[in-house]
């Protein structure tokens, strides 16, 4: 075989496979690859070539030997066309093919984003524990959550898929507004719905909900076809704004009612920003009057405010809060003292925002603190004053009583009678001042009885004024109460205070004395229990005092008179506000330079009658008498004075002699008839312990307390210990007859 003939069989052979899998491709392949016109276009197309194809492949000279080379030339060119058209249309069905493709992962992802976005908004509205609910606004079906049944206590099954399910649970008070928002956004008036209203659970429970909502499908027209939203439960949210409500309103109402002055000041402008009705009632200023301004005007003065302000400066930072008193000034021009606590307010990041001052009126607080330094004052000063009392007292008893004694023996109008009876005025003047040195020491127990204090003043005013170059005019009303007084610590008082007002004026004046009767519940300022009390103001028209004085009025031995045995000494008010403390009173002065000054004195009233003393006069039989003292010179200069009285006497140094004299009489059939008994004996049984043991020997006994020491609670309540009566020392022979006189009656012989 030539090799021409060897490459044309070659070629014959390649050429012949080609035929093959183009008519495989056209007749079999490429037509079913196509749908509708484009599959009978490809089969026209293909047809002829694959006939062509079968036609050289079946024809019986198939042979490439056999084969001329006209023939052979037509199967290449066959084949070349073939191959052409092959190619062709393996790129037209690659092209289709992709084009299939491309649409299906384009759709494939549309389906996998909506699929995720789904999920997404499942987990959101999950995760926020909302209701969801989508209505279709036309026909009025609305889908509900599961969540949103849970919510209402509901199943899903349980549910009317309608929007009247909603409806139909709304709280009747909540409608008016839930349907004004609605309706106001259906008509497109609002980007979006949103309301708060209440909705019954299936237990019956009312519970608060937020309703949030949109529009997202209308018509051409505008007209809303579906709406979605959420539904969020906010009970919680609810109660908590109520009970911050409550709490707001009792803050408000606390506020109010406070007794304390309360300033709420911006921190840098320090300008007032609210306070309280308290304000108007302590400083006289209203809100209105107050707002915007400085709390220096408040103030004394600026120095006192500069003061303030720098303290209260260092203070906040470190602790917080500061503590503080200070004087201020109300409307009127007055002055009070107050206590501060002052608060600053922070915000969060820990800066200041402002300041809460509360403010306390504590005048009278200060009042009475200051009648307490001077209540220890004058208890300090006469402690030493009272002891020295006592023992003089004793000793004045013995000179007055001897005094007493000796005049017995003379002739009235004789030169030594005469000067005996000075001596007994000088005797009894020292007295007097003895008195006073132990009322000004502790007060002075009074021995009180209820009387009418108009005949005091009178008696006092008699005494006073008798001689002077002034007037008094005293105004009384007819139905004046009657007080529970001592009435020589009394006198004593209202005599003081009226030669204070005669000495103010020099030149002569007018002392006017008022007493009324006085509600203390409507008084305000006074540190008086609450009570009925008398009022006695005893006005002059004498220069006043100075300010500066007004303080130290009271405090003893202070005096702007001249010292000297009359006047000047400083004791009178000292010994004045002594005396009216110990009657529960109170005593205060009002006094203007070139006015003059009114002394103001408040007594409680006692509504008790007053008891009148018997005086049924001496029998003319002799009487026995023990008589216990433990200073000898006293034994015998009382035992002298009862002798001369008319008595039998007996006596005893201490109670343990007293009470074996008083037990060996009675067991002899001589009783006594009246003890006397020393109420404090030095290192031996005093007159108390003795009527105690008496009275349960003899509870008959009748005994008399004598001591030195007026102030004794035992000489003022003498009934309550068991006496039947008190003398106190030193005691002239007059006064003893009196009171022996009260206490021994006929029937006692």
């Amino acid at each position: 075989m030539t090799l021409r003939t060897q490459t044309l069989l070659i070629i014959g052979l390649t050429f012949s496979g080609l035929l093959l899998l183009a008519y495989v491709i056209f007749y079999n392949i490429l037509p079913t690859s196509f749908a509708g016109p484009e599959k009978e276009a490809a089969k026209q197309l293909v047809t002829p070539i694959a006939e062509a194809i079968s036609d050289v492949l079946s024809n019986p000279d198939s042979k490439t030997t056999g084969r001329s080379p006209y023939h052979v030339f037509s199967l290449l060119t066959t084949g070349l066309l073939s191959g052409l058209a092959i190619l062709l249309f393996l790129k037209k069905w690659a092209l289709f093919r992709l084009a299939q493709f491309t649409e299906i992962s384009e759709h494939k992802q549309v389906e996998n984003a909506l699929r995720r976005s789904e999920e997404r908004l499942k987990l959101v509205l999950e995760g926020s524990e909302d209701g969801f609910w989508d209505w279709n606004v036309a026909s009025g079906e609305v889908y509900y959550s599961l969540r949103y049944a849970e919510m209402l206590g509901y199943t899903l099954d349980e549910l009317k898929a309608h929007v009247d399910f909603w409806k139909d649970r709304i709280h009747p008070e909540d409608m008016p507004n839930v349907e004004k928002i609605l309706e106001a956004h259906l008509k497109g008036k609002t980007d979006h719905y949103e309301a708060e209203h209440r909705l019954k659970t299936r237990s019956g429970e009312w519970k608060w909900f937020l309703d949030r909502g949109k529009v997202v499908e209308r018509d051409n027209s505008g007209t809303p076809l579906r709406a979605a939203g959420t539904l969020t439960d906010i009970t919680e949210r609810k109660r908590m704004e109520e009970a911050v409500l409550q709490s707001q309103q009792l803050l408000e109402k606390t506020f109010a009612s406070m007794d304390q002055a309360v300033f709420v000041v911006d921190a840098k402008t320090q300008a007032i920003l609210a306070s309280n009705p308290a304000v108007e009632r302590i400083f006289g200023y209203t809100e209105k009057e107050v707002r915007g301004r400085d709390t220096g005007f408040l103030h004394v003065d600026q120095e006192s405010y500069e003061a303030f302000q720098e303290e209260m400066a260092a203070a906040l930072p470190a602790n917080g809060v500061y503590h503080a008193e200070f004087q201020m000034r109300r409307k009127d021009g007055s002055t009070l003292f107050t206590e501060q606590t002052v608060t600053q307010v922070l915000d969060d990041t820990g800066n200041m925002t402002s300041i809460v001052y509360v403010v306390r009126d504590i005048t009278q607080k200060k009042q009475m603190e200051e009648e307490l330094i001077k209540a220890k004052k004058l208890e300090a000063s006469g402690v030493l004053a009272g002891g020295i009392a006592h023992d003089f007292n004793n000793l004045l008893a013995v000179i007055l009583g001897n005094i007493n004694m000796a005049q017995e023996y003379l002739e009235t109008g004789s030169p030594a009678f005469k000067l005996l009876e000075d001596a007994e005025k000088a005797a009894l003047r020292a007295s007097h001042l003895t008195r006073q040195f132990i009322t000004f020491a502790t007060g002075g127990s009074p021995l009180k009885r209820v009387t009418s204090i108009e005949k005091l003043i009178q008696d006092a005013v008699s005494l006073a004024c008798s001689g002077s170059n002034v007037e008094c005019q005293c105004e009384f009303p007819p139905d004046l109460w009657k007080v529970e007084i001592d009435e020589s610590q009394m006198n004593q008082v209202i005599y003081n205070m009226i030669l204070n007002a005669r000495e103010a004026m020099p030149q002569g004046g007018l002392i006017r004395i008022v007493a009324e009767n006085f509600d203390a519940s409507s008084a305000k300022g006074l540190p008086l229990k609450a009570g009925l009390y008398v009022k006695i103001s005893i006005s002059d028209q004498g220069v006043g005092i100075p300010e500066k004085d007004k303080d130290k009025i009271f405090d003893p031995y202070f005096s702007t008179k001249d010292k000297g045995v009359q006047k000047g000494m400083g004791l009178g008010l000292s010994i004045a506000h002594s005396i009216i403390k110990k009657h529960e009173g109170y005593i205060m002065l009002d006094s203007r330079l070139g006015v003059g000054t009114t002394f103001h004195i408040y007594l409680p009233t006692l509504d008790k009658p007053a008891t009148a003393e018997k005086n049924p006069g001496k029998t003319g039989h002799p009487l026995k008498i023990l008589l216990m003292d433990d200073e000898k010179l006293m034994r015998d200069m009382v035992s002298q004075m009862l002798h001369r009285l008319g008595y039998q006497v007996a006596v005893a140094s201490d109670g343990a002699e007293a009470i074996q004299i008083f037990k060996d009489a009675k067991e002899r059939g001589e009783p006594f008839d009246m003890v006397i008994l020393d109420l404090t004996v030095k290192g031996g049984m005093g007159g108390l312990q003795a009527l105690k043991e008496l009275q349960q020997y003899d509870p008959q006994t009748r005994a008399i307390v004598s001591s030195g020491y007026s102030q004794d609670p035992v000489i003022a309540s003498f009934k309550q210990y068991g006496f039947c009566g008190a003398i106190t020392k030193p005691y002239s022979l007059q006064k003893l007859r009196e009171v022996l006189d009260s206490f021994l009656c006929p029937q006692d012989h």
